[in-house]
């Protein structure tokens, strides 16, 4: 299941539970070739109704989901969604990581301000940018939000 049809990422249901109407699923890639792999330990169970909401777009059936590789990815990102990051000596304004795009090897993020002791942003306002230089320039990670 995608969220668009154009994009390399997305999840696999692996177990459907009728009586709670929930989904446990895994975070899969499509690599070059179009195979589905395993995209890091990316996994959770969400509401049946939620998930096809934001995942609309159907793109095959799999027999046994379990037997999908894991994505053997050539660089890691040092952040993960939900990371606050700044620069070394500014630890009052940085980034809110929202997301990492593997093929695009870019963050999606937002910027975020602590502000009497809390950390305000706003996800609606966001951007994107290439990996290394978002790893260069902010070096510091400060917090972890649930986004």
């Amino acid at each position: 299941m995608k969220k668009s049809p154009e994009d390399s990422q997305g999840r696999v249901i692996l177990n459907i539970n009728p009586y709670q109407r929930t989904y446990e699923w895994r975070s899969i890639i499509y690599d070059k070739y179009g195979r589905l792999l395993y995209y890091e330990n990316e996994r959770g169970t969400v509401n049946s109704t939620l998930f096809e909401t934001e995942y609309p777009y159907k793109t095959g059936h799999i027999d046994n989901p379990y037997g999908l590789s894991e994505l053997d990815t050539e660089y890691d990102q040092d952040y993960k969604a939900g990371d606050i990051i700044t620069e070394e000596n500014k630890p009052l304004e940085g980034l809110l990581i929202l997301d990492y795009d593997y093929t695009g090897d870019a963050y999606t993020y937002c910027y975020a301000s602590r502000r009497t002791g809390e950390w305000v942003y706003n996800t609606a306002e966001s951007y994107k940018r290439d990996r290394i230089s978002i790893e260069e320039k902010y070096t510091e990670r400060v917090a972890s939000v649930k986004i």
